[in-house]
C-alpha cells in the first residue's frame, strides 16, 4: 500500500482546508483507512481534522507526515544501538493508531537510517493514537495462525479475520475450561466471566492476549512445557538443538529453527506463549505426535517454487513453496556474519 508523494503534492497542493477535503478523502481511500472498520461519521470527522491540520501553506515536511500517517501497513524503524537488530515475523508492535504485527523476518543494521517495515494491523477499527511511541510488545508473538496470514497469505483482511477468530475461540474455550474446572457449579465464578466480557470491548490482538483470564489459561498450558524445557535444556545444548516442531491437538502446524541454541533460548518465552495461545484457540482432545512424524516434516524440502529477496550486505530472505508447506529463511549477509539466522516452516 504505497501512495506516490508526487500525487500527494498534486492533490493536496495549496488548497484551503475546505477545498482540500476531496483530496484528503482520496488519500485516505488510497491508503486503506476505510478498510479499518471506521464508521462513516468517524471517517468524515477524521477527514475534516486532517484537512484543517494541513494549512494552505503546508510545507514538504508536513506533507511527508501526512503520507506517513496514511501508510498504515508500514512502520518506520530506526535502530539507534551499536548492534544489528533481528525482527521476526509475528512480533507484535503496539502504539500509534493501530497495533501491528511484523510481516516478515528482517535484520535492521546498527545505527540505521529510517527503515520501512512490512506490517499488518492487528487491531481492526481504531484510528486514535494510543501512544506516540511504538513498542515491540514484551511477550506477545502472534500465534501461528495469525503469523501464517501475515507471512503466507500476505493479506490484511485475512489477518483481521484470523485475529477475530482467535479472540472468539480463546474466549469460548477459556469459558468452557472455567466451567469444567468447577463442574459442581451451575456457572463459573462471576469475576472471570466479567474479565472475559472485556474482550467484547476491544479488537486488539495484544489486549486479547493480555486479558487476565486468557493469560491465565495460556500460562496453564505453558507451565508444564516450560518446566519440561528447563529440565532438558542442558541436554539440548549438548545436542546443539536449535529449533522446535509445533504440534497442536495431534496436528503438526509449524517449525521454528534458529542459528544457535542461544538464539532459540532468547526467543523461547515469546514463542512458547504463542504456541500455547494457538492451543487455546483450537478445540479437540490433546493428542501427542511421534518424533518420527516431526522428523519427516523437517526432512521434506522438495520445493516447487522459490523467491529470493535481499538487501546486499545485510540479509537475504528466501521464500520456499512445497507441495504441503511454505518456508521462509532469513540469512545474514553482514560482514563476517554470513549464516542462516531463522527458518519458519509452515504447514499449508
Amino acid at each position: 500500500m504505497k501512495i506516490d508523494t508526487i500525487r500527494i503534492d498534486m492533490n493536496f497542493g495549496s488548497k484551503p482546508a475546505e477545498a482540500a477535503l476531496p483530496a484528503v478523502r482520496e488519500l485516505f481511500e488510497k491508503s486503506g483507512a476505510v478498510r479499518f472498520g471506521l464508521s462513516a461519521a468517524r471517517f468524515e470527522e477524521i477527514l475534516e481534522q486532517v484537512a484543517a491540520k494541513y494549512s494552505p501553506d503546508a510545507n514538504s515536511q508536513q506533507k511527508q507526515q501526512l503520507w506517513r500517517e496514511l501508510r498504515i501497513e508500514e512502520l518506520v524503524l530506526v535502530n539507534n544501538s551499536k548492534h544489528p537488530l533481528i525482527l521476526l515475523a509475528g512480533e507484535v508492535v503496539t502504539g500509534g493508531k493501530q497495533d501491528r504485527v511484523v510481516g516478515k523476518d528482517r535484520i535492521v543494521p546498527a545505527e540505521s537510517d529510517p527503515v520501512d517495515l512490512s506490517v499488518f494491523c492487528v487491531e481492526h477499527g481504531r484510528w486514535v493514537e494510543s501512544s506516540a511511541k511504538f513498542d515491540t510488545h514484551a511477550y506477545v508473538m502472534a500465534q501461528p495462525s495469525v503469523r501464517k496470514q501475515a507471512m503466507v497469505a500476505n493479506n490484511q483482511q485475512k489477518v483481521w479475520d484470523e485475529v477475530a477468530n482467535s479472540k472468539a475461540s480463546m474466549s469460548a474455550n477459556s469459558e468452557a475450561n472455567l466451567r469444567r474446572a468447577d463442574p459442581s457449579s451451575a456457572a463459573p465464578s462471576p469475576a472471570p466471566m466479567v474479565e472475559l466480557r472485556k474482550l467484547d470491548e476491544t479488537t486488539s490482538y495484544a489486549k486479547t492476549r493480555e486479558n487476565k483470564v486468557i493469560q491465565q489459561q495460556v500460562d496453564d498450558i505453558v507451565g508444564p512445557m516450560q518446566k519440561s524445557y528447563e529440565s532438558v535444556i542442558k541436554q539440548l545444548r549438548e545436542q546443539n538443538a536449535v529449533g522446535v516442531v509445533v504440534a497442536v491437538k495431534g496436528h503438526i502446524i509449524w517449525a521454528d529453527i534458529f542459528a544457535s541454541t542461544g538464539l532459540l533460548s532468547k526467543y523461547w518465552p515469546k514463542l512458547l506463549q504463542s504456541y500455547a495461545a494457538e492451543a487455546l484457540s483450537m478445540s479437540g482432545e490433546r493428542t501427542e505426535i511421534t518424533s518420527k512424524s516431526a522428523q519427516q516434516f523437517l526432512d521434506n524440502w522438495q520445493t516447487t517454487h522459490e523467491v529470493v529477496e535481499s538487501e546486499p550486505g545485510l540479509y537475504r530472505q528466501t521464500e520456499m513453496t512445497g507441495d504441503k508447506f511454505k518456508a521462509f529463511e532469513l540469512t545474514s549477509l553482514l560482514p563476517k556474519q554470513n549464516f542462516d539466522l531463522h527458518l519458519s516452516k509452515i504447514v499449508k
